[in-house]
């Protein structure tokens, strides 16, 4: 599963892999098309994860897709593998408790299944009006929950030359967080 798909960048690859992907994202565009952007000096058109998927024949029936919040969705099944890349600070999460968000994805999870969470960590240079959150943040959190182990937690900086959108040199601190749900009986 993969949380906050957007038009695909990962779940198209897991799925030419050969891995029955289900995702989801809260932006009906993402999944669906919609208005172009302007990218430096072009306007590009938003496909969307059902128009990519329509181009991408080696992938048909490998796809699910849903437009939701991931909060309210209830899978009759469980998930070996959940995936999520920046949904945690996403506008429309800043309301939420984040306790709860991790919960409820490994609450997804079957027993032995892995969580991995990518996010931007927070420090001093870091954008004072979207949600983010730090490694210590995280951990704290992680350690209320019960059932889990956490395989690697790391933060690493990526610079990203030349933004499309503002043409400008960005330096990000960039964590990554693997978390496997351990079965009942595991300690």
């Amino acid at each position: 599963m993969v949380i906050g798909c957007s038009d695909g960048t990962y779940v198209i690859p897991a799925a030419k892999r050969g891995f029955d992907v289900v995702g989801i994202d809260i932006d009906r565009e993402a999944i669906y098309g919609g208005a172009s952007v302007l990218v430096g000096n072009h306007y590009l058109k938003n496909s969307g994860l059902k128009k990519r998927l329509e181009l991408e024949k080696d992938v048909v029936g490998k796809v699910f897709y849903k437009v939701c919040d991931f909060m309210n969705y209830n899978p009759k099944d469980k998930f070996s593998l959940i995936f999520t890349s920046g949904s945690i600070h996403y506008e429309q999460n800043r309301d939420k408790n984040l306790e709860q968000m991790i919960t409820k994805m490994i609450n997804m999870l079957c027993d032995k299944g892995i969580l991995l969470i990518e996010y931007i960590h927070k420090d001093h240079n870091t954008d004072k009006n979207r949600y983010f959150v730090s490694k210590e943040e995280l951990n704290c959190i992680l350690d209320k929950i019960n059932n889990i182990r956490i395989i690697s937690h790391k933060v690493k900086k990526y610079i990203e030359k030349n933004n499309p959108r503002d043409n400008k040199i960005h330096q990000i601190l960039w964590g990554r967080v693997y978390i496997q749900k351990l079965n009942h009986f595991q300690k």
